[in-house]
């Protein structure tokens, strides 16, 4: 089948049937790891100021500073003559795509690469050949190749995510919304507040619910070094709504509940963040974040838990989109979300 041929194929979503045309999906797929390359290189120059082996890359023989991108571009384009003829040969393809940029970093074969990635994706054991329990590995394989496939294979709901519909969908984007009497000015405030006790002062749990996310990680980060000491539980949260019975593990059925609360609260105060979601119906959930420099797996997150609960409880409230629409949100961008 050619490029300027169209195929469609039924995906499910929720109780939908929709239909994509797979030559234009290619042709987003094309964009949008040419968009990857070209953020890639924007921080090339930027590490070129004290890289200079980062500085060399940037530049051809000839001096040209977007060598490296044109060189790319021409590589993918001369990859996607021709168009996938399902949504699975269109997702392993930009697997394999992908899969190159890590074995270039890593000493394992490109196939072995494209099904850890998918792997990852699936949720199915990844390929004994990588071993992500080497922490350099694990990050090259996020950074080099997972990172490539975001809102292609899955989304990241991250505040640093490339698409826009998983910054959107981030703790930390500020989306107030009103829950069990209270005011909260984003999801993360929502949760870092439960780390107070019922009671506290300066701060209350109202004040770090009203204030922006990053203030209030600060302030529940403090609030649970605070209870280290005095609790037998990992990381204790007094629920809202249920503060009389005490604190529960962070990690656990209760708390996930009252998290997906939140979140279908968020989604219902902004339409912004409800396209967001509707944009990602088609796609799993990873949560992968960027820490002191290295990207890993937060396996840790109630994002990928409570998400899909989110999209199963909103499904026939969620706005329709067309093509348009779900290439704006999931299309990878620079660009800020604002949802107020």
């Amino acid at each position: 089948m050619g490029a300027g041929q169209c195929c469609t194929a039924p995906i499910e979503t929720g109780t939908k049937c929709e239909t994509f045309s797979i030559s234009k999906l290619s042709q987003t797929v094309l964009q949008a790891i040419e968009m990857h390359w070209m953020i890639n290189l924007r921080n090339l120059v930027l590490d070129a100021k004290n890289d200079r082996q980062a500085a060399r890359l940037l530049h051809d023989s000839d001096g040209n500073l977007g060598a490296a991108l044109v060189d790319r571009a021409r590589f993918l384009r001369e990859c996607w003559k021709s168009s996938p003829e399902t949504a699975e040969e269109l997702k392993e393809a930009a697997c394999q795509h992908a899969a190159q940029s890590v074995a270039a970093e890593i000493e394992v074969e490109i196939d072995d690469v494209s099904r850890a990635l998918r792997a990852v994706v699936d949720g199915t054991p990844v390929p004994p050949a990588i071993q992500l329990e080497d922490k350099k590995l694990h990050h090259k394989l996020l950074y080099h190749g997972l990172r490539y496939l975001e809102s292609i294979t899955h989304y990241n709901p991250w505040s640093e995510a490339t698409s826009r519909a998983g910054r959107a969908l981030s703790n930390l984007t500020e989306a107030p919304f009103t829950l069990f009497g209270a005011e909260f000015a984003s999801t993360e405030s929502f949760l870092q507040s439960m780390r107070l006790r019922p009671g506290s002062v300066s701060p209350s749990r109202s004040d770090v619910a009203a204030i922006a996310a990053v203030e209030a990680r600060a302030a529940g980060r403090a609030a649970r070094k605070a209870e280290k000491g005095s609790q037998a539980m990992e990381d204790p949260v007094w629920l809202w709504g249920q503060e009389d019975r005490g604190p529960v593990e962070r990690q656990s059925a209760e708390f996930d509940a009252v998290m997906t609360e939140a979140l279908i609260a968020k989604i219902r105060s902004h339409h912004s963040a409800a396209k967001a979601l509707a944009a990602c119906v088609n796609l799993p959930v990873v949560h992968y974040v960027r820490r002191r420099g290295r990207y890993r797996i937060n396996a840790a997150s109630h994002l990928p838990r409570c998400l899909p609960a989110v999209l199963a409880a909103l499904d026939s409230e969620l706005p329709g989109l067309t093509g348009e629409d779900i290439g704006y949100w999931l299309r990878p961008s620079s660009a800020n979300v604002q949802l107020v």
